[in-house]
């Protein structure tokens, strides 16, 4: 295994903090100038079902170009 030299953290201007419901989430991320998103919260707070929804608003259509969506849970 080898490092990449990536920063491991988003620039400070890219950190948001959003409420509301999940309309639109994959607008925001797809604005994002990192085009990552990390989704924080309490316990039962919504974040799997956030991430789920999140992909699948990004599953690119049959022929677009962009990059699949993969949910990789870091507690497991």
């Amino acid at each position: 295994m080898r490092s990449t030299a990536r920063p491991v953290q988003a620039p400070v201007p890219a950190l948001l903090s959003l409420e509301g419901d999940s309309n639109g989430i994959a607008d925001v991320f797809r604005e994002s100038p990192s085009r990552q998103m990390a989704i924080i919260g309490e316990p039962g707070a919504g974040k799997t079902v956030l991430a789920l929804l999140l992909i699948r608003d990004l599953l690119p259509e049959p022929e677009a170009r962009d990059p699949v969506p993969v949910f990789l849970s870091l507690a497991s």
